[in-house]
C-alpha cells in the first residue's frame, strides 16, 4: 500500500502489502527516484493494530501463530477479553508498559512524524508497536 504526501514529496510503504499486477513496477521507480534523492521514502512497520484494516488480506488467520510463538494462545485470551471489555484497564492503556493493542491513532501520528521532517532528513524505515504485543520479530 502507498500513501502519497505530495506537499513534502514523501512515500509511505507499508510492506505487509503486497504489490501485484501493473503496480508492481511501480518498486523500481521509487526505489530509482528515492536513490536520485527526488523522494523520501519510509517504510513502516506497524505489528499489532487490530483497529485497522491493516489484517483484511491475510489469507491464513492461524498464520500469526508463527510470529507470536509459545505466546499465541495467552495472545488470543487478551485480545478476546478486550474484544469483550471483560480484560485488564492496564492491557488497553497506552500509559502502561502493559499495553497490548496499539490504537490507529499512534500509528497515524508516526507516520506523520516520518513525513514532516525537513527534506534532508530521512527516517526510512519505523516500526510501531505496544509494549506488550507479544509479537516475536
Amino acid at each position: 500500500m502507498w500513501s502519497i504526501c505530495r506537499r513534502s514529496m514523501a512515500i509511505v510503504r507499508l510492506p505487509a502489502v503486497e504489490i501485484e499486477g501493473p503496480h508492481k513496477e511501480d518498486t523500481f521507480l521509487l526505489d530509482s527516484l528515492e536513490s536520485q534523492g527526488k523522494i523520501k521514502v519510509t517504510v513502516v512497520r506497524p505489528t499489532g493494530v487490530p483497529g485497522t484494516n491493516l489484517g483484511q488480506g491475510v489469507v491464513n488467520p492461524e498464520a500469526i501463530r508463527g510470529i507470536l510463538g509459545a505466546e499465541y494462545d495467552s495472545y488470543m485470551a487478551t485480545m478476546g477479553d478486550l474484544a469483550a471489555g471483560t480484560g485488564d484497564q492496564e492491557l488497553g492503556s497506552s500509559d502502561s508498559m502493559s499495553y497490548a493493542a496499539l490504537d490507529p491513532a499512534w500509528l497515524v501520528r508516526e507516520i506523520l512524524h516520518a513525513i514532516d521532517q525537513p527534506w534532508g532528513v530521512v527516517i526510512s524505515d519505523i516500526t510501531v508497536r505496544a509494549a506488550n504485543d507479544r509479537y516475536v520479530i
